[in-house]
């Protein structure tokens, strides 16, 4: 797999689980599935649902929201002094057990 700078990953299957060539855990091979998503997230290559779900509200509210996954960046209305953007992400954290 290509990664989004480029680099090369790899992803194995050992006692049972599926691990990043980094040596990240994406869990149990029984969960092909739930392992898929998270590769496509780790790559950049989808935007997580949340975000999505996120970027919509946020645009109806009059936000000007630029997607570039796996970030959105949410920016002040037009006309708003000064104007203020903050970018938000949804990515695993393994200390919190890789939920997001």
């Amino acid at each position: 797999m290509k990664a989004k700078a480029g680099g090369s990953r790899s992803v194995d299957a050992l006692r049972g689980r599926f691990v990043w060539d980094s040596g990240l855990d994406l869990g149990p091979t029984g969960a092909v599935d739930e392992v898929a998503v998270k590769i496509v997230r780790l790559l950049g290559m989808e935007l997580h649902p949340q975000l999505s779900a996120l970027a919509r509200r946020m645009g109806v509210r009059g936000y000007t929201v630029d997607i570039g996954a796996p970030e959105i960046t949410v920016t002040t209305a037009v006309g708003v002094s000064p104007p203020r953007a903050v970018r938000i992400t949804c990515e695993p954290r393994p200390t919190d057990e890789d939920r997001d």
